[in-house]
């Protein structure tokens, strides 16, 4: 639009009492008006194990020395929580037992001596509840201003294939039949 058409509808928008925004034409309040949808910008999803680093960064017991309370309080809920992760790792014929863990954590924040309480509530369901897992850690890690969009690593809930179970008990029926 040309300078002139833009001092023209200023004008008449002053004479009638009408305020313009300044919005330019590349902001997304103009793409809003005509119609046009701004497209979502993809979230990067990083890997569980570094967003683990991160948060253990920040809640390692050693950097509570001068706290002991906080200190035992991070090394049990810590462990809990390593506890949990690798029974997801290790659930390949089956799946975590149905259960709800509340974990509470101190993290160190900007200073040396500053620190925030938060707790992590984990539920699981007795089955197949890799969402609602993520959902619960999700939340959590959004809440201590971690990265809270995440992908599972090939490690966790590695449960057996249909066709790998099928294939094995193929071959356990064929050893069985020479037995006979």
């Amino acid at each position: 639009m040309s300078l002139i058409k833009i001092v023209r509808r200023l004008s008449l928008c002053s004479n009638k009492g009408i305020v313009l925004s300044t919005a330019t034409s590349n902001s997304t309040m103009g793409k809003r008006f005509f119609g046009k949808k701004r497209r979502k910008k993809d979230k990067v999803q990083v890997p569980l194990k570094a967003v683990l680093k991160k948060f253990y960064l920040k809640t390692h017991p050693d950097l509570f020395m001068n706290h002991p309370d906080e200190k035992e309080v991070n090394e049990q809920s810590l462990q809990h929580l390593q506890g949990l992760l690798d029974e997801l790792k290790d659930s390949t014929e089956y799946y975590p037992p149905a259960s709800h863990i509340s974990l509470d954590f101190y993290l160190r924040v900007s200073g040396e001596e500053d620190f925030k309480h938060a707790t992590l509530d984990i539920r699981t369901s007795g089955g197949e509840c890799k969402q609602l897992v993520k959902k619960n850690l999700s939340h959590f890690f959004d809440s201590v201003g971690l990265p809270s969009e995440f992908e599972w690593g090939s490690d966790f809930w590695q449960t057996p294939l249909l066709t790998d179970v099928l294939r094995e008990e193929q071959m356990q029926a064929a050893a069985e039949r020479k037995e006979t």
